[in-house]
């Protein structure tokens, strides 16, 4: 079967994919979800096992409109699997005032594009920036624009080759753990009786149990984190080059928001490390023995500053 290219935008930059058949796709998929998070962190290895549950639930939903059932019911029990591993490695650096049940997606580290189905699925898009979230209902014009729009919802960085701007990206992702566990057994028991509808149903529960959110004032702060989660990624491919620039990248972010935002919680903050960060940059290609470890630490660092701004 020949392929048709398409270029899907994702979070971390503008990357190239395939649109194949599905049991291709679904093989691409596998590969893409047993690929570790870059920033080696428990807050983005659980966030890796929510776009994991995310797109094998999309992936039972293809199965079941195929009449699939088998593919469909290993899907879903994978999906389970992501969810208790989830929660069998809770959140321990998150504040009181964060809800336990959410789990924040750091859309950089993923290599396939996991939100359009979701999108689609809750009837949405992001007007102008503002909050697209809830069980909101729009017109049937509504998906047919989610796939045209699709490049400009996801979190983009401003690395060189890729969109400079974040314009009406979502700022914040997470997924409710409760729900889509509640929902996934919902649909391992209905495809356990052969009710594929229901089953259906179910499983679009769980994509609209994922909150899209967009806040403007963190938007500098979530294009600083996407760039460190590409900067690591570069040091891990020793691209010292690649990485200069998206460190350069995440300093200005955090100027940018430390220059516009100066009387909020992390602006002080954020001048001092974006100021780390351009100082780090301009020597990193002669000192790079510990660039992994600075790096994985400045992201934890603006992930928690964006976890509390949601």
């Amino acid at each position: 079967m020949k392929c048709k290219a398409i270029v899907c935008f994702l979070a971390c930059a503008a990357m190239t994919c395939f649109a194949q058949d599905s049991s291709t796709s679904n093989k691409q998929s596998a590969q893409n979800q047993n690929s570790p998070a870059a920033i080696q962190s428990p807050i983005a290895q659980r966030s890796h096992w929510a776009v994991q549950t995310i797109s094998l639930t999309d992936q039972a939903r293809q199965a079941i409109a195929q009449q699939d059932q088998s593919t469909a019911k290993n899907d879903v029990s994978q999906a389970l699997e992501k969810i208790n591993k989830i929660e069998s490695n809770p959140n321990n650096s998150a504040s009181s005032s964060q809800n336990a049940d959410m789990v924040p997606i750091f859309a950089e580290f993923e290599r396939s594009s996991f939100l359009q189905p979701v999108m689609m699925a809750q009837h949405k898009t992001a007007p102008s920036g503002e909050m697209a979230s809830g069980n909101q209902q729009t017109s049937n014009s509504s998906n047919q624009q989610v796939a045209q729009n699709e490049k400009s919802q996801l979190p983009q960085s401003d690395r060189p080759e890729a969109v400079t701007q974040v314009d009406q990206g979502f700022t914040t992702i997470s997924l409710n753990v409760n729900t889509a566990k509640s929902d996934l057994q919902k649909a391992k028991s209905d495809l356990a009786k052969n009710d594929t509808n229901s089953a259906d149903q179910d499983l679009m529960g769980v994509q609209q149990a994922v909150t899209l959110q967009s806040a403007e004032m963190t938007r500098p702060l979530v294009r600083a984190r996407e760039n460190l989660g590409l900067a690591e990624s570069a040091i891990q491919s020793q691209d010292y080059s690649e990485a200069k620039a998206t460190l350069t990248a995440a300093s200005r972010a955090l100027e940018n928001y430390a220059r516009n935002n100066n009387s909020a919680q992390h602006a002080s903050d954020a001048k001092q490390l974006g100021q780390q960060i351009k100082s780090f940059s301009q020597q990193i290609d002669n000192n790079h023995s510990d660039a992994g470890s600075k790096v994985s630490g400045w992201w934890n660092q603006i992930a928690n500053w964006t976890q509390s701004a949601s």
